[in-house]
């Protein structure tokens, strides 16, 4: 076992990571017992064991911390989502106890980032074969403020019809309608509505054409209005009450193989403005596609509250936030088949994270929604 093999090495290893040879073992056994023969099969076998590539994945609900070093005394890098998974590189004893889970300290890297994490709240896989088939058997978690979409087993009809009740509480003359807004090998994606002459509630219909699954975004009512990547990204906004009173957000749904979900993210830059009464109007908000098709985003959200420029005559072109409430970056992995998130706060996004994020293009719209 892993624990029989760090004992054994323990005894040969003087902390420099330099195990005795095969060759040196070879030359005392022939001076040494047959029970040190023994020891000696063993001490080989677990140094060939403990070369073979494991590998780690989050079961935490709440994430798992990912550390600059082996122990809680170490700064904290990031927090990997639940099902985050990423190579083991070394296993580090003793066995400790961290809030009742027993474990060792892994030394871990994943696509992007190095570090240590506690393995009482990670399976471990022999290999990549067994992480793989753990992944077939999950599905992409909600993750602050990144929504999956809903799989359901009603038809499109039978889904318009709830929509539409769902509004004619409010509006008693609304009438539902349908359009077809994307139909490619992967996904037909139906624009659902409930509108009268004043008002238009909308949201969308999936079906996976591979899965022979159909899915809904977590939004009430969300209005498409563009497909950009390849009809990989959807933009629209989503409106939380009527859409006729309601400010609209800025959301980008993207289409994975076998994953949906939603982020309430513009596609597009925005500049941070303060209204008169010293609320955030518009946040600062950055998207980047990376040469390895990540997306990288920057959100940064202003307290314009304390400003005494946004109480002044003039203020329209004055009021300008100065104070950051959170600025923070987040980047998906695997965007369109296996997406896995990560957040940063900015005071400590790894500098490789920021390289591509400087270097990184703009998405680019394929089709406009009338």
């Amino acid at each position: 076992t892993q624990a029989t093999c760090q004992s054994l090495t323990s005894r040969w290893d003087s902390g420099s990571g330099n195990v005795v040879s095969a060759n040196s073992l070879s030359a005392i056994a022939k001076k040494m017992k047959p029970v040190y023969l023994i020891i000696i099969f063993l001490l080989i076998s677990c140094h060939l064991f403990q070369k073979e590539k494991k590998y780690f994945e989050v079961i935490a609900k709440s994430g798992l911390i990912l550390r600059s070093g082996p122990g809680q005394n170490y700064n904290k890098i990031t927090t990997l989502p639940i099902n985050t998974s990423g190579k083991i590189i070394q296993f580090i004893g003793p066995t400790t106890y961290i809030q009742g889970k027993k474990g060792l300290w892994l030394k871990v890297e994943t696509e992007q980032l190095n570090g240590y994490i506690f393995s009482g709240f990670a399976i471990i896989h022999e290999n990549i074969e067994s992480l793989n088939q753990s992944r077939n058997y999950k599905f992409f978690p909600k993750f602050k403020g990144i929504f999956q979409f809903t799989n359901t087993d009603l038809t499109k009809e039978e889904f318009t019809k709830q929509f539409l009740e769902k509004f004619i509480v409010f509006e008693s003359d609304l009438t539902s309608e349908t359009k077809t807004i994307l139909d490619n090998d992967l996904y037909k994606i139906e624009l659902i509505s409930a509108k009268n002459e004043y008002s238009d509630y909308q949201t969308i219909f999936v079906l996976n054409k591979k899965e022979k699954l159909n899915y809904f975004p977590e939004i009430n009512n969300l209005h498409p209005k563009s497909f950009a990547e390849n009809s990989k990204i959807i933009t629209g906004f989503e409106y939380t009450c009527y859409n006729c009173c309601a400010i609209p957000t800025d959301t980008i749904s993207i289409l994975a193989e076998n994953k949906l979900y939603t982020l309430p993210i513009p596609l597009n830059d925005t500049l941070a403005s303060c209204d008169l009464e010293g609320q955030v109007k518009t946040d600062f908000s950055q998207l980047r596609i990376t040469n390895k098709n990540e997306i990288i985003i920057q959100k940064t959200i202003y307290d314009c509250s304390t400003d005494p420029k946004c109480s002044q005559a003039g203020a329209e072109d004055n009021c300008k936030p100065t104070k950051v409430f959170s600025d923070t970056f987040l980047l998906i992995e695997n965007p369109y088949s296996n997406p896995n998130v990560f957040e940063f706060d900015a005071s400590v996004v790894p500098n490789n994270i920021l390289i591509q994020f400087k270097t990184g293009r703009t998405a680019k719209t394929n089709k406009n929604l009338d």
